[in-house]
């Protein structure tokens, strides 16, 4: 496959994965200013994913950021699953720079993984890298406004965000050397297994916290 086609793939997936992330973090108050923070935060994430494809290879040799990443992501994953999402329109933010910020922010940690996987695929073809990303940016913006629509309707679009960051910090989390060299001494386990287990031991923290956390508004009223 050519070098500018897997960048094309790589990119879209990430345009994707972000837009499923974007989609279930948007706040519902944002709702009458929604189209311009989904196309403020598609054009930041463009820049970033330009920016950072090149140079989060290195970043991941540091063990302080596979650590911090890992946990960011894990903290989110928990985070979606112990928050419901709120059904009020509410009133729309005067400063659209702090939504547009902390959407941006939770949604790029949330592709580290995929951002990980472009800057191995990117083997210097920076041009077509800039060129797919700004590209993307509609698909983005599709996804993004479909699914912030849905999430009232769908109460499976929540579980899934959850899922996905889960994935991603356990993916990150395999790759610790400690883990690696864990998993390279046990021959019977491959990496994906763990993967799972790991994502599963996540993403029931998150739902037993939600339980607790039920219980305790139960009690309350």
């Amino acid at each position: 496959m050519a070098p500018f086609f897997k960048i094309l793939l790589v990119v879209i997936i990430t345009a994707v994965d972000n837009a499923l992330l974007a989609g279930i973090l948007m706040p519902s108050s944002l709702d009458r200013a929604r189209k311009r923070v989904i196309g403020a935060v598609g054009c930041l994430l463009a820049i970033a994913q330009i920016l950072a494809a090149a140079s989060v290879d290195r970043l991941m040799h540091h063990i302080e950021f596979q650590v911090l990443s890992s946990l960011l992501l894990a903290w989110m994953a928990v985070r979606l699953l112990t928050t419901a999402p709120n059904s009020g329109t509410g009133r729309s933010p005067h400063l659209l720079i702090w939504p547009i910020c902390r959407l941006f922010s939770l949604t790029f940690i949330g592709n580290l993984d995929n951002i990980i996987w472009l800057g191995s695929t990117l083997q210097g073809n920076r041009l077509w890298l800039i060129a797919w990303s700004f590209a993307s940016i509609p698909v983005f913006v599709a996804v993004s406004l479909f699914l912030a629509k849905q999430m009232e309707r769908q109460t499976w679009i929540l579980p899934l965000g959850a899922a996905m960051m889960a994935w991603a910090a356990a993916s990150l989390i395999v790759e610790l050397p400690v883990v690696k060299s864990a998993i390279e001494s046990l021959e019977d386990i491959p990496a994906t297994t763990l993967q799972c287990i790991v994502t599963l031991v996540i993403l029931g923290m998150g739902l037993l916290l939600r339980a607790i956390a039920g219980k305790g508004k139960s009690r309350a009223q």
